[in-house]
């Protein structure tokens, strides 16, 4: 220890030795220096201050710097530089009324070391008279205990702005389970109103009782609450735990223990949660209700497999369950013509995310038929990942009604052109007819010389041709038509339309035209007859409607009616435009032109679906049909797409028939089965063949063809389709069982007859229409059974 005052006391002169005087003055020096001692155990230094408040003596301690010795002799407030808390002013409002002061935190002015603070503590000293004589005091530094306090505090204030940015009501416990520090967010949670200061210190239950959650429940709810609380409370394992509290809110407690037995809780009012999540389950009830309600299948494919379908989709598709579907392959339930589509689709949607299509597809039930449904889809996500909604709407019936509709509108159309094929039919009767007889009378009087039976015989050859084409086309254009869609030539198409008017339009007085290249090549992808009955239909409403405009005009008009035809190619479609000078289309019918039901003739003569019908097999070609009004008459404009054939692409079909000719094992002349209920029929072709070397054999049923097959062993069966018993497709198929590679060749008059027939098995190698032309049945013969002679040895007729 130091003490310069101390010193310079003991320098001083002093009484002599053995004076009484001397054992006590060693007494107080004792006494000053226990004194010092244990002050200077509590502080740093020890000072005194005169009257004047200059420092006259500092003792300094362990703790203490010998620089505040410099300090002796200075005013106390030239070493003061401010107070905390209370600020100089109200320390020298003490100092001035001589007062003691305890425990101030002052800014002191140390040489040598700046500005430190300390903590002082210090008491009023007066001499025997009372009067006042300055201070006595100890002082600490605190410097550095005020540094760290400083930084705890940040941390601390750190600490309390990272609980209050949380999401949640956070607090901290103390081992002895009172609040240490909780965030705003706790506060606002369990106590609105309060300040964080209130709270800390208090026990967990203090603080659950101080809440309202808590004060507004039953007594006995709201104790037994508070036990379940302190037992998950002290448990504090880190498990969450939801509460539902009587008022219905839910919350959501995580209490963990930390090393030093403190407890931090972190406490979420999931009430809203609960109630979205509630309100979600509804909706998806609701949503799942829906799609169960919905007739149309709906399904969702991921990957190329089904993730998930309704009932309507299972339904659909043959399947007991919609579970069953899920994970099936989509690909398993199309045929391959629909296939490439789809799988565009899903790329599309899935791969691109780009807005879905609607089109029309084939699907396989699992029974083995085909459904026909229009699809359209659109992308989503499910179950997190990027998937394709698909909506299946069976159109099976609509199709099946749609054709009924077609085929009941071709038929009307037959029957508004009756007169008009009567005519075409008698033409060719008439000179047939006038022909024979005049080669009978000529016979009669023998006069027929060969040269004229030849040239009357190829008169009647070529009328009855003109007839068989007449009635083969009536037949294609009558039948149903639901076979696939084909590449054809419109040219082809829009003559035989025509051709089919023509003379009859030609009668009544109206010229039709057609204007149309003759060269190159022109193709669409559809059904040619389904063209035909839209030109068709397109020609008739345009001469009823010219037929109108010339019973208005007056007697001696100049008005010639007429219809235009054009087909040219625009870029990449085909126009075909039809053309009256009629009376044009009422301005009102524009805009309900296309509708079913829709007609603007009189009552009787229309059934109003011609157009509609029109316009859905254009758009089902991928068309479009419009209609205008010229300056004279009316338009309509077909656009069609061209559809390029592939270059080195046989045509369809082409080969489809063909296969190796039989080969005979003996030198034998080629035997052929003829098969057909008509006997004269039959007899003309045994006759023809017969005459060509060939030795024939005839049946009338499909019974006796089989035996005389087993019998004769033939190289060749011609055969009727519809017969009695046994019908022709019948005996093909139990033909191609005996013998494989029998060929057969059809000689029918029922076109609908034969299409399942011929691409039923490689034992057909052609179809013959009747009329029948021997020639094509002479080449057709030479071609399956290789060139025969005519006139032959060992042909004759066999057993008919």
């Amino acid at each position: 220890m130091t003490g310069r005052a101390a010193d310079e006391t003991a320098g001083r002169g002093s009484p002599s030795a053995g004076d009484p005087r001397d054992a006590l003055a060693a007494a107080l020096r004792r006494s000053g220096d226990l004194f010092r001692d244990l002050a200077l155990a509590h502080a740093d230094w020890l000072f005194e201050l005169n009257a004047d408040l200059d420092f006259m003596w500092i003792a300094v301690g362990n703790g203490g710097s010998a620089s505040l010795d410099r300090l002796i002799g200075r005013h106390w407030f030239d070493a003061v530089a401010e107070a905390e808390e209370d600020g100089l002013a109200s320390h020298r409002a003490q100092l001035a009324n001589r007062q003691g002061f305890r425990n101030h935190r002052l800014w002191l002015e140390v040489p040598g070391q700046g500005r430190r603070l300390v903590r002082v503590s210090a008491r009023p000293v007066r001499d025997a008279a009372g009067v006042f004589a300055g201070y006595r005091g100890v002082g600490v530094d605190i410097s550095d205990q005020a540094e760290a306090e400083r930084r705890a505090e940040d941390a601390e204030r750190r600490l309390v702005r990272a609980l209050n940015s949380a999401a949640g009501a956070v607090a901290i416990w103390s081992p002895e389970d009172r609040l240490v520090m909780c965030n705003e967010g706790f506060v606002q949670l369990l106590i609105p109103g309060t300040r964080r200061a209130e709270l800390t210190g208090r026990t967990f239950a203090e603080v659950a009782c101080l809440s309202p959650l808590f004060q507004q429940q039953d007594r006995h709810e709201a104790d037994a609450w508070l036990r379940m609380r302190r037992d998950s409370h002290a448990q504090a394992d880190g498990e969450p735990v939801e509460l539902t509290l009587p008022d219905g809110r839910h919350f959501l407690v995580r209490e963990s223990r930390t090393e030093d037995g403190q407890t931090i809780g972190i406490y979420a009012d999931i009430t809203n949660r609960r109630l979205t999540e509630a309100a979600l389950a509804e909706s998806e009830e609701r949503y799942r209700t829906l799609i169960e309600m919905i007739p149309d299948g709906i399904i969702v494919l991921g990957g190329g497999r089904i993730r998930f379908a309704n009932a309507a989709a299972a339904r659909l598709l043959g399947f007991v369950t919609p579970g069953e579907m899920t994970g099936w392959p989509i690909w398993d339930l199309v045929p391959p013509r629909s296939r490439a589509e789809l799988e565009d689709m899903v790329s599309r949607t899935e791969g691109l995310g780009l807005s879905g299509t609607t089109f029309e597809a084939r699907l396989r039930h699992q029974g083995g038929r085909l459904v026909v449904a229009e699809i359209s889809t659109a992308p989503i996500h499910f179950a997190g990942h990027p998937s394709t909604l698909a909506v299946l709407h069976d159109i099976s019936r609509q199709q099946e009604t749609q054709r009924q509709l077609i085929q009941a509108a071709k038929l009307a159309t037959l029957g508004e052109m009756a007169a008009g094929l009567a005519h075409e039919l008698s033409q060719p009767l008439n000179i047939m007819r006038m022909s024979a007889d005049a080669a009978l009378l000529k016979m009669e009087r023998g006069r027929a010389d060969p040269a004229y039976l030849r040239e009357t015989f190829q008169v009647l050859s070529e009328q009855a041709g003109r007839m068989g084409e007449i009635v083969q086309h009536m037949r294609v254009f009558s039948r149903p038509d639901i076979g696939p869609a084909t590449l054809f030539d419109p040219r082809v198409t829009i003559r035989q339309s025509s051709a089919m008017v023509r003379k009859q339009f030609a009668l009544q007085g109206i010229a039709v035209d057609l204007r149309m290249p003759l060269d190159g090549e022109i193709q669409v992808l559809g059904r040619p007859i389904q063209l035909e009955q839209v030109i068709l239909n397109m020609l008739t409403n345009a001469r009823d409607a010219l037929q109108e405009k010339g019973a208005a005009e007056p007697a001696g008009s100049a008005f010639e009616p007429a219809i235009t035809l054009h087909l040219a190619e625009v870029g990449q479609q085909v126009r075909i435009r039809i053309e009256d000078n009629g009376p044009g289309i009422p301005e009102y019918a524009m805009d309900r032109l296309f509708d079913p039901f829709f007609t603007t003739k009189q009552e009787g003569k229309g059934t109003g679906l011609g157009l509609s019908i029109s316009y859905s097999v254009i758009a089902g070609m991928g068309g479009s049909l419009n209609a205008r009004n010229l300056k004279q008459g009316a338009e309509f404009t077909i656009l069609l797409p061209l559809a390029r054939a592939a270059q080195g692409e046989p045509p369809p079909g082409a080969g489809a028939l063909a296969a190796p000719r039989r080969q005979r094992t003996t030198r034998r002349p080629p035997r052929v089965l003829v098969v057909d209920d008509e006997p004269a029929a039959a007899d003309r072709v045994a006759e023809f063949l017969t005459e060509r070397g060939i030795m024939v054999s005839r049946a009338a049923d499909g019974a006796s063809a089989l035996a005389l097959a087993e019998e004769n062993d033939p190289d060749l069966v011609l055969t009727d389709l519809r017969m009695p018993g046994l019908h022709g497709s019948h005996l093909i198929a139990e033909l191609a069982e005996r013998a494989p590679d029998l060929p057969v060749v059809i000689l029918t008059g029922h076109l609908e007859d034969s299409d399942g027939v011929a691409a039923a098995g490689p034992t057909v190698r052609h179809v013959l229409f009747k009329p029948l032309s021997l020639s094509r049945l002479a080449e057709v013969v030479d071609e399956v059974l290789g060139p025969t002679r005519e006139g032959g040895d060992g042909g004759g007729q066999g057993n008919g």
